[in-house]
């Protein structure tokens, strides 16, 4: 289990979670941890994404925008973990300049940031699966909790 799923799993109530870049969270492993954590998701894999994921792909797409926590305060979603690395890898953006625009909105409040645990020592994986590594970065992620 990774730090923050164990951190998710103490947290009292009933809530969802949403991992951000999209990406990260359809990549299977937010999936699995659900066994952890117990929590409800706000995403889904493979040919398992929810309706309403699917519908709202776009929108969830725009978050931080003002709609999409709209959004996730709409489905229940209490915290948002984002991965920095794995932003920063996906959307070229630094995290740095990000952070800052998430710490800046009123609709979200930041709690904490944990590393991640490596999936896997050594690099064979990655020459066998060329095209996966951004999949197995060990991340720092960032929880911030709707309002």
């Amino acid at each position: 289990a990774r730090p923050i799923d164990l951190w998710l799993a103490s947290q009292p109530g009933d809530f969802a979670i949403m991992e951000y870049p999209v990406a990260k969270a359809t990549s299977g492993r937010p999936l699995y941890m659900m066994v952890t954590h117990g929590k409800r998701i706000a995403f889904g894999y493979g040919t398992f994404f929810p309706r309403g994921f699917n519908d709202q792909r776009a929108l969830l797409e725009s978050f931080p925008s003002t709609q999409s926590l709209a959004l996730l305060k709409s489905w229940g979603v209490r915290y948002v973990l984002v991965g920095a690395r794995s932003y920063e890898a996906i959307n070229g953006e630094p995290w740095d300049a990000f952070e800052q625009s998430l710490l800046a909105l009123p609709g979200l409040r930041y709690v904490l940031a944990l590393d991640d645990l490596p999936i896997y020592n050594g690099d064979r994986l990655l020459q066998l699966l060329p095209g996966t590594e951004r999949a197995f970065a060990v991340d720092r992620i960032y929880v911030y909790e709707v309002l």
